[in-house]
């Protein structure tokens, strides 16, 4: 049985998490018989069907506790338990806490993310996730604790362009010996290699994330500081203290307009007049097509997600039009607004395979294409250049 069906029968669960699923029905789904669809999911997540399902639904009851004013009951009887002790035998079983404890701001849950398959598996990983306020939706920190971000952006010659079309684009327009605050730092890929030529302080999120800048700076220390913290609350910097403030990701995991607004502004304070900002954003249309052509989701979810930027993940996607907006509101005026990978991911193994002259001259292509506006909404990632 090909993982694309086994993606597809994960699409459908997610989508009926509240509804009573049959495994006859999710069988019928796959074209398949119970039997093979048992096993074959079996080999290719680790996990059976009836594992899945209970592990995902305890784990959105859970995030419901934290983010709601359900009833235990009626959040029990959303997720198929007929009874609120039997539900809450079972939570307690999976999160090592009661339901009533779970509503608690400082009670930890476990946290299951979706399984994601196309040539791998990503996801189905239980870690611990405090939520908060701030987010609710799934946990941005427990994505980022469990992902390989630190290789993300050099695995393949397909996944470098991102960087290398980006590091272009940086290196024309920021003066030489700046002071740069990279406050989305991942695990540093920018920071790093901007630190070779600037005074670079970072910092992120994720504890994961902040613990890897730390190691590496261990062993080649160039940065001038590294914190752990929120765009959205960077209370630690003083008023117009950098020269180049980067946001590499803050608008990735927004969903409301009004906090990717505050992250905004919250560049803009501690950038200096006449400073440089830049803001990575994820656009609604690559993704779409990324999702349609390489059959990541099903058709309903795509269109549901275009509709809304976000569908039961933790990425919001935007438009270069949303963007500019956004940053002309605060008064910034715009550089560049630009793709940084354009349609990269339908020929991704094509790409990887180029010799480096190929891929040299296919790189040049590439930052013509990220010239032409019409071409920007295009990109799985947009990149916004500006000055305060």
């Amino acid at each position: 049985m090909e993982p694309i069906k086994i993606q597809k029968v994960i699409a459908y669960i997610e989508e009926n998490l509240t509804e009573e699923l049959s495994y006859h029905a999710i069988a019928a789904l796959a074209a398949v018989s119970e039997a093979d669809l048992q096993r074959a999911f079996k080999m290719i997540t680790g996990l059976t069907i009836s594992e899945y399902i209970r592990n995902r639904r305890l784990t959105r009851a859970a995030l419901d506790l934290k983010n709601g004013d359900g009833k235990v009951l009626d959040i029990a009887l959303n997720y198929g338990y007929q009874t609120a002790e039997s539900f809450s035998k079972a939570f307690k079983q999976y999160h090592g806490c009661t339901p009533v404890e779970a509503k608690n701001a400082g009670q930890p849950i476990c946290y299951f993310n979706p399984i994601v398959i196309k040539l791998a598996k990503r996801g189905g990983n239980v870690i611990e996730y405090e939520a908060s306020e701030w987010e609710k939706a799934d946990s941005i920190i427990a994505y980022y604790n469990t992902s390989e971000e630190h290789r993300r952006l050099t695995k393949s010659k397909s996944a470098q362009i991102e960087y290398l079309v980006t590091m272009e684009y940086l290196n024309a327009v920021i003066p030489e010996n700046s002071r740069i605050l990279d406050c989305c730092a991942g695990t540093g890929i920018y920071a790093f290699e901007l630190a070779k030529r600037h005074r670079v302080t970072a910092s992120d999120l994720s504890d994961r994330n902040v613990d890897k800048i730390r190691q590496l700076q261990g062993e080649n220390p160039v940065l001038q500081e590294i914190y752990q913290l929120d765009a959205r609350d960077m209370r630690v910097f003083e008023a117009e203290s950098f020269d180049v403030v980067l946001c590499m990701g803050a608008l990735y995991h927004l969903f409301d307009e009004e906090q990717r607004r505050k992250t905004i502004q919250e560049c803009k304070r501690v950038c200096k007049k006449g400073g440089l900002l830049v803001f990575a954003y994820l656009n609604k249309w690559g993704s779409f097509y990324n999702g349609l052509i390489n059959n990541l989701k099903s058709m309903e979810l795509l269109y549901r997600e275009y509709e809304s930027g976000n569908h039961e993940d933790i990425f919001f996607r935007t438009t270069p039009d949303e963007v500019d907006n956004m940053c002309t509101e605060q008064q910034l005026a715009c550089m560049y607004n630009i793709g940084v990978d354009h349609l990269a991911f339908l020929s991704s193994e094509r790409i990887d395979a180029m010799t480096e002259a190929e891929y040299e001259r296919f790189l040049a292509y590439q930052m013509k294409a990220s010239q032409e506006p019409g071409l920007a909404g295009i990109s799985l990632r947009g990149l916004w250049l500006g000055r305060k």
